[in-house]
């Protein structure tokens, strides 16, 4: 194998590198970073993302990243488990990453043993903080509680691990060896009849990722002849069930998440709409498809026709995500190859913005839908991504967009990166921000109170420069507890240091000078949450119940009226030198 291999890697790594500041991600972690966004690349994940599974350091067991997909969706710890009732697929998949040039006996020795205790369902994690570092621990208690919550449904589990390195050659057959042992110790020990594969990632192998794009141009093969609209804008055709599947889904029969990132409303599970879908297929099997169903809207920025099919660029279902996973559901189960049955799709040319977000709107609006469910094309949201952009920020209401237009990980914001922001500095609700990440926006009452046409864009904007000012100040932090669970209440009290008030609202936010939000306002605000978070017991629970925002909200007139020196003084604490963002 070419050592060329491993010097274009080591150049990929190094402009890849360039995107990901320090005080997003640790030095010693970008490595990892790289290794998981190159391999997960069809998995359409945003740095936050791919940063939040990052474990690797003092403690990591030889884990350097895990993740936890339930049929395609990465799970937190506050994921709504309810819609899964059944054909439920779980994927784990651990990284071993080193930028180094050999693999390592030892590395899957350091892995085997870790296995042991996290995957023993039997050995209680808590127990063994002295032994594995709080990421490592955090991450697997999620695993274990979704496991538990969806195990009477007989979920189909698959466990993939990665070892990356930067070597040119693969392994030894001793590593080898020891790799297809791990295998079996988890088919055989700890969950038994699991789908597990164990992958040696070398510099070829690396390259050939980080080489690849995800498609953006897809085939869809039509019956019959396609209906087209006078200018070419539009196609309406009939589409055989299979053919529609082999669209939606990668080589392994997962959707294609990148594809639906429009469709504004999630798989609803075992909905009344979705039992009928599954009763059709199955049972109503006589009756062409099409017939019973509504179709599918897709947006596109090309199409033409090509030998019987539609070559679409950039496709986007923004409706039939429900029929979708249903139609793929089906055909890991039954054999589609000989049915003859047809779905209706419909396919939309546009790049403007406007009529997009008016296409996702009336077709998703023949249907009871909470209206946050639209947020992404709502008209604050546009606005707010100008203002950010005018200001050196990029929001990612079209997730990943600016990821693959190459801006720095630094200064991409996500919706709800904001939602948690604004939640912890106006609604004063940072238990809130940090307890429910993903569902703050499940409905209107939260949605509507966060994102507001009447509040000024300078209100979300100070929002994000503040939490940037915190979070740099906690990457110098070496305990991943603290930073985890005192963001937020940080936050919460620098907004009201930054406003001279505990009543802070979107005007008085708006109106901050941030140039003026010194160092020491900001190093005061974490350590004053941190002490009454660990006065209180410091664990996650402390974080995300309702003891500690109670107490800071006591004491919060005390803090904004105190020096920010003498309240350091007093914790016997004295701020480091950093250079804060403005």
């Amino acid at each position: 194998m070419s050592n060329n291999d491993a010097v274009l890697v080591s150049g990929a790594f190094e402009e890849y590198k360039k995107n990901i500041s320090k005080d997003v991600v640790d030095e010693s972690n970008m490595f990892e970073v790289f290794a998981v966004d190159s391999i997960l690349k069809d998995y359409d994940l945003a740095y936050s993302e791919i940063i939040d599974g990052i474990t690797g350091g003092g403690g990591d067991g030889g884990i350097d990243a895990t993740y936890m997909f339930v049929n395609g969706e990465l799970i937190s710890e506050d994921t709504d488990l309810s819609p899964y009732k059944k054909d439920i697929g779980i994927e784990i998949i651990i990284f071993q990453s080193k930028n180094s040039s050999s693999f390592k006996e030892s590395a899957i020795d350091k892995l085997s043993s870790s296995f042991n205790d996290l995957l023993n369902l039997s050995k209680n994690l808590d127990d063994l903080f002295t032994v594995y570092n709080y990421k490592i621990i955090y991450k697997f208690n999620i695993f274990r509680d979704v496991y538990k919550k969806l195990a009477r449904k007989f979920p189909t589990m698959e466990f993939r691990i990665y070892y990356v390195t930067n070597c040119p050659e693969m392994p030894h057959d001793n590593v080898f060896r020891k790799a297809n042992r791990l295998e079996e110790d988890i088919k055989e020990k700890y969950f038994s009849g699991s789908d597990t594969s164990f992958i040696f990632v070398d510099a070829k192998y690396l390259l050939e990722n980080i080489r690849r794009n995800q498609k953006t141009t897809l085939s869809l093969k039509y019956i019959g002849t396609p209906l087209i609209s006078p200018f070419g804008e539009a196609y309406i055709c009939l589409v055989n069930i299979k053919n529609y599947v082999d669209f939606i889904t990668d080589d392994k029969g997962r959707l294609r998440k990148s594809i639906f990132e429009a469709n504004v409303r999630d798989y609803q599970g075992n909905s009344q709409v979705n039992e009928q879908i599954r009763e059709t297929l199955t049972i109503n099997n006589k009756d062409d498809f099409w017939w019973l169903n509504n179709g599918i809207t897709m947006l596109s920025t090309k199409a033409l026709i090509a030998d019987n099919s539609l070559l679409v660029e950039n496709p986007q279902i923004v409706n039939g995500l429900q029929t979708s996973t249903e139609l793929s559901t089906y055909a890991k189960k039954a054999n589609i190859d000989s049915d003859n049955r047809n779905i209706l799709v419909r396919v939309v040319k546009t790049s403007d913005d406007d009529r997009r977000n008016r296409i996702i709107k009336a077709t998703n609006s023949q249907t009871n839908m909470p209206y946050a469910s639209l947020r992404a094309t709502d008209k604050i949201h546009s606005d707010i991504e100008d203002h950010f952009n005018a200001n050196g920020l990029y929001y990612d209401r079209r997730k990943n967009f600016y990821k693959n237009e190459g801006k720095s990980a630094r200064d991409i914001v996500s919706i709800s990166s904001l939602a948690q922001s604004v939640i912890s500095t106006i609604l004063l609700r940072p238990n809130d921000a940090r307890g429910r990440p993903t569902t703050l926006l499940k409905d209107d009452e939260n949605y509507k109170a966060i994102f507001s046409d009447s509040y000024p864009l300078d209100m979300y904007l100070n929002c994000i420069r503040l939490r940037n000012k915190v979070d740099l100040y906690l990457s110098t932090l070496s305990d991943a507890k603290d930073r985890n669970n005192c963001r937020f209440y940080a936050l919460m009290l620098l907004s009201m240091k930054s406003c001279k008030s505990t009543n802070v609202d979107a005007k008085k936010m708006a109106a901050i000078n941030i140039e003026e939000v010194s160092q020491n306002d900001v190093v005061a605000s974490i350590l004053f949450s941190l002490y009454y978070f660990k006065e209180l017991g410091g664990t996650d629970n402390v974080a995300k119940g309702k003891d500690l925002i109670r107490k800071l909200k006591e004491v919060s007139e005390k803090f904004v009226k105190l020096d920010s020196e003498l309240i350091m003084e007093s914790l016997n604490k004295t701020p480091k030198k950093e250079t804060f963002i403005n």
